[in-house]
């Protein structure tokens, strides 16, 4: 099986997404920034299982050291600002903010040429 890097990992979708990963027997790596205990890992009991990398998303130096120190097979991406009541109060910062993210992840990828199949969820 698998290296896969999981970015919101520890969200809703994110950490279903790595129970499903971990059930085929994959190893997952999950990018946090802030490691909440009462997250989504710890609520589906399996924080324990994954393996964490502590970087901002947004910052493209961060990425980068993550693709090269663990050097996933591949990457998916649930991390959003995804609570509603936030995005009706703000939605053009929710929504550039969101495209932000994915596309330093694309971009990242391009000038690392790292060519790993990317899902975003």
């Amino acid at each position: 099986m698998g290296r896969i890097l999981v970015t919101g990992g520890n969200g809703f979708v994110g950490s279903n997404v790595c129970r499903r990963l971990l059930s085929e027997g994959h190893e997952v790596l999950v990018i946090v920034r802030d490691l909440q205990v009462e997250g989504g890992l710890a609520r589906l009991g399996i924080a324990k299982r994954v393996t964490y990398a502590n970087a901002d998303i947004s910052s493209p130096r961060a990425l980068a050291r993550v693709l090269q120190q663990y050097r996933p097979d591949t990457i998916i991406h649930c991390a959003a600002h995804a609570i509603v009541a936030d995005a009706f109060k703000e939605p053009i910062y929710t929504l550039m903010n969101n495209f932000a993210i994915t596309a330093n992840i694309m971009e990242i990828m391009r000038l690392t040429k790292t060519d790993l199949p990317l899902r975003c969820v």
